[in-house]
Order: C-alpha cells, then structure tokens, then sequence
C-alpha cells in the first residue's frame, strides 16, 4: 500500500509551526553536505534537530506529477511516442505528490531531508527498463539493415553489367538491379545504403584489377594479338570493342581503364605494320 505523502506534508508544516520554525520561499544555492532521506531517518527527529540548532527558517519543495510534463519530457528525449503502458501509469498518478525536499542552513552549512514515494521510483525503473529495451531492439534492427546491405552489395557487385558499368552509370544499374529484391518495408535509404557499400567494393576492386592489368601489359598485348577476334575485327572501332571484351574476361568483369584499351591496340597496330 502507498504511503499517504499528503499526510507528510501535513505533518512537517503541522511539525515546522509547532517547533517555532517558519517555513519561507527560497532557493539555497549551495549542495548540501549531509541528505537525511525518508524511510531512513523520521521527519520528527530531523524537526526536533532543526529546534535545537536553532535553525531561522526552512525551505519545503512539494512537486506533483503531470503527465503533460512528463509526456514532453519524454518526446524531447525519444524518436517514438511513450508506450501505452507507461502512458497510463502516468495518468494514475496524476497530481500526486513525487517529490518533498525540506532544506535549511546551520550556519552557512546547507542540509537537506528528501522524500520520495516508492511508486515514483517503480516508475523511473520501468522508465529505464523500457529505454534499455528500445535501445536493444535499435541495435538489432541496425545490425539486422547492416547484414541485409552486406548481403545485397555482395549480389549487386557480382552483377556483370554492373562491374561493367562505371561511376556515372553504376548507381542506375544498380538501383535497376536492386528494386526487385526489395523486401517489405524497404525502400530508398536501404538502396543507398546498399549502393554506397558496393560502389565503395567496385571500386577497389576494379582499381586492383586494373593495376594487374598494367603489370602484366606486354603479355596482354601478346595475347590479345593471337586471339581469332582481334585478327578477324576490321577499324579501329572493332578492334577496341575486342580489345574491351579481352581485358572485361581478363578482369573478372571490371571495367578496364580506356587508356589501357587504347594503349593496347596502339601497340598492337604500330607492332604489325
């Protein structure tokens, strides 16, 4: 059962008038150097300390709950709307007492009694509880979309017309590629996603493959001579077309740079006048 917390206030006003000590509006600005906390010291004990020390004056903070407050608090905090369950929490205790400080000052030392009901607390915790419990589940959704995107930049950048394509066509090859595989609330931000892990993965790669390319330039040119399809390709336009084809074989299906093509049937042709 709840502890009356009207009934508390009661008695230390009741408690305060009785000892001679007036309880005044003000706001003590210093931390207190000792806290008696309520359940633990009783409020007649800490009235009868502040009698002897003759103590001028005290100050009484009471706070109520408001839902409204505690509603704009929240949103202020959190992407989501409070849950029903905490909602309605809430709204039992509204314009309850949550909270009764009592402050004075020995001298020019401050201390302070608090009470604070145990409802109050049960609701911080659930509070906290179910924080705790967005943040797990936005974890896994964000490690859940991390996956989905891996898996899908794997499947785009293994696409042929993809590793073909370069950086001013792949984003439309691959969104073209991508919207069929989407899934029910998928859309754009997991194709953005996506494109960006496997444009970044083309990339490297293709710029690796490229650097074998060069590396090994005199032997591709030997090769690419023998083959059927450059002795048969008739103008410089074929040639470069065949010339393309061998190096995409050559690559894995990346994109070779335009200068090796060109450099390559440059060398062919001036090698075989």
């Amino acid at each position: 059962m709840d502890e009356d917390f009207e009934a508390l206030e009661t008695a230390i006003r009741a408690g305060a008038q009785s000892r001679g000590v007036p309880i005044m509006t003000a706001r003590l600005h210093q931390d207190p150097v000792a806290a008696f906390v309520h359940g633990e010291v009783d409020v007649d004990d800490v009235l009868d300390l502040v009698q002897r020390r003759s103590v001028p004056f005290l100050v009484l903070n009471v706070s109520r709950s408001d839902t409204a407050d505690l509603i704009s608090t929240w949103e202020g905090e959190n992407d989501t709307p409070p849950p029903t369950e905490l909602l309605s929490a809430w709204e039992a205790r509204q314009g309850q007492i949550e909270h009764i400080s009592l402050q004075w000052l020995d001298g020019a030392v401050p201390y302070l009694y608090l009470a604070i009901p145990s409802w109050k607390q049960d609701l911080l915790d659930r509070q906290e509880t179910w924080g705790e419990e967005q943040e797990e589940d936005r974890q896994q959704m964000v490690a859940a979309l991390r996956q989905r995107v891996h898996d899908l930049a794997t499947r785009l950048e293994q696409d042929p017309a993809y590793r073909a394509g370069n950086n001013q066509t792949r984003r439309a090859i691959g969104t073209a590629f991508l919207q069929p595989l989407l899934q029910d609330k998928e859309g754009t931000a997991t194709i953005r996603f996506t494109l960006d892990e496997a444009g970044m993965r083309v990339r490297t790669n293709a710029a690796k493959a490229a650097s074998e390319l060069i590396d090994n330039f005199r032997q591709l040119e030997k090769e690419l001579a023998e083959t059927p399809e450059w002795k048969a390709a008739t103008g410089r336009p074929e040639q470069t077309t065949v010339a393309r084809d061998f190096l995409l074989k050559k690559t894995g299906g990346y994109a070779p740079p335009k200068q090796l093509v060109t450099d390559l049937c440059t060398n062919i042709n001036r090698k075989s006048r």
